[in-house]
C-alpha cells in the first residue's frame, strides 16, 4: 500500500510534529507500505508562534523518510503544488492530522483536491476545535474535518464530538501512542521526598494555577515541583503567582523549551507526573510519562480517564478543586505508591505503540465506506 501523509514533522516541535513522524516510520516498516510525506516550509507565522521558535534546535528532519518540504500554509500556489505531489505517488491513502483552525484552510483546500482525485482520506483529529475557539474558528475547523473519509482520534470523546460535527461518520479510536525519547543518565539529584513534575507548553486550559494552589494549601513537609515547558501568554504571570502564594521554596520553573535529553532527565527524577487540566482533547504528556515509567495525576476528564486506571497507571482527581488535589498531595501520592504501579505502566506502554496504531490506520483505510462509531 501507498500512504501519503500530509502534516508537520520534525525539527517542528508540537507534539503533532512528533506523532506525525512517528506514525510514518511505524508505516513504513509494514511489509509492502511505502510512505510519502508532504509537510510544512512555513506552518505558522511568528506572530501565532509566541514560543522561541516553533523548530527544535536538537532534533533534524528525519532523512529515514521521503520528504517534500514545501507545503506553506500561507501560499495556496504551494497547496496546489501539493496536490501534485501527492497525486504523482499514486497513494492508496493520505492522512492528515486535524487540530487547529488556522491551518484548517490549508488542510481541507488540499484533502477536498485529492478526494476529487479519487484519494482516500483519513482524519488523524486530535482536535475537533482549538481550546479556546470562537464560531469562526469552528467553522474552519469544521470544514477541514468534511474533507475526510474516515477519522481516527485518541479518546472516545474526541469520536462522540466528531460524530456530532459530521453525522454518520466512520470513525476508530486508538489511544494516543507512546513515543520514544533518549533514555535519562540520573544527572539530577532528589530533592524532596515527594517529587512532582508539570512538562509541556503551560497554557490556561492546562491547569497549572490550580495546582500552584494546591502547593500552597499542602502541609506535606517535603515536596517538590518542577514546572517544565515553554510559557504561553494565556497562562498568565506564573512567577508573581507563586510569589503571592508564597511557595517559591517548593517550586521549580524552567519556562522555556527544553531539549530531549534534558526533558529525561526531569521525568527521571519524577515520582509523579502531573496533569491537571481544565479540559482535555487527548495529550502527549500521558503517554510519555508512562514511556519513563511514571504514574500521572490527571483531572477526571474523559480523556484522561479512558487511559488512567486508579492503583495502576496513577490517579484521577476533579478537575479546578485545588483542595482535592492538595489532599492527594499530602496523603495519596507518594514515591512508594508510584513504584508499586511499575508493571501496570509497562503493561499499558506495551498496549500504546505506534506499531499497534499504524496497524489500525492502515485497516481503516481498506475499509469500506460505512459508520463505526459508536463501535
Amino acid at each position: 500500500m501507498r500512504v501519503a501523509i500530509v502534516g508537520p514533522v520534525e525539527p517542528y516541535r508540537s507534539g503533532i510534529a512528533r506523532h506525525t513522524t512517528a506514525l510514518a516510520r511505524a508505516l513504513q516498516s509494514k511489509p509492502g507500505v511505502s510512505v510519502k510525506v508532504v509537510s510544512f516550509s512555513r506552518q505558522y507565522p511568528a506572530a501565532l508562534f509566541p514560543g522561541e521558535s516553533d523548530r527544535a534546535s536538537d532534533t533534524r528532519l528525519p532523512a529515514d523518510l521521503d520528504l517534500d518540504m514545501s507545503l506553506d500554509s500561507l501560499n495556496p500556489l504551494s497547496w496546489a503544488r501539493a496536490v501534485e505531489t501527492v497525486r504523482q505517488f499514486r497513494p492508496q491513502l493520505v492522512l492528515a492530522p486535524a487540530w487547529t483552525f488556522f491551518l484548517a484552510p490549508c488542510f481541507a483546500w488540499v484533502l477536498r483536491q485529492l478526494r476529487r482525485h479519487g484519494c482516500r482520506v483519513v482524519a488523524l483529529v486530535h482536535n475537533v476545535a482549538d481550546h479556546d475557539a470562537n464560531p469562526l474558528r469552528k467553522r474552519l475547523s469544521s470544514w477541514q474535518l468534511h474533507q475526510a473519509d474516515a477519522y481516527l482520534t485518541h479518546t472516545r470523546e474526541l469520536a462522540a464530538e466528531i460524530a456530532r460535527v459530521v453525522p454518520g461518520a466512520q470513525i476508530e479510536v486508538f489511544p494516543h501512542p507512546v513515543f520514544e525519547y533518549p533514555q535519562p543518565s540520573g544527572s539530577l539529584p532528589r530533592r524532596a521526598e515527594l517529587e512532582l513534575l508539570m512538562f509541556g507548553i503551560v497554557r490556561a486550559y492546562k491547569g497549572l494555577d490550580v495546582l500552584l494552589r494546591s502547593l500552597a494549601l499542602s502541609q506535606r513537609p517535603s515536596v517538590k515541583l518542577s514546572v517544565v515547558g515553554e510559557l504561553w501568554p494565556d497562562a498568565g504571570d506564573v512567577r508573581r503567582l507563586a510569589a503571592d502564594l508564597g511557595i517559591e521554596h517548593k517550586l521549580e520553573l524552567a519556562l522555556h523549551y527544553v531539549p530531549d535529553a534534558e526533558a529525561a532527565e526531569y521525568f527521571a527524577r519524577a515520582d509523579v507526573v502531573m496533569l491537571p487540566y481544565r479540559s482535555v482533547t487527548g495529550s502527549g504528556v500521558l503517554p510519555l510519562a508512562f514511556y519513563y515509567g511514571k504514574p500521572v495525576a490527571a483531572s477526571r476528564l474523559p480523556g484522561f480517564a479512558e487511559l488512567v486506571r486508579e492503583g495502576e497507571t496513577g490517579w484521577l482527581l476533579p478537575p479546578g478543586e485545588a483542595e482535592a488535589w492538595a489532599g492527594a498531595i499530602d496523603r495519596g501520592l507518594s514515591a512508594e505508591a508510584a513504584r508499586a504501579m511499575s508493571s501496570g505502566i509497562q503493561a499499558a506502554r506495551k498496549r500504546l505503540s505506534f506499531d499497534a496504531f499504524a496497524e489500525k490506520v492502515l485497516r481503516l483505510g481498506e475499509l469500506p465506506a460505512g459508520s463505526l462509531w459508536p463501535p
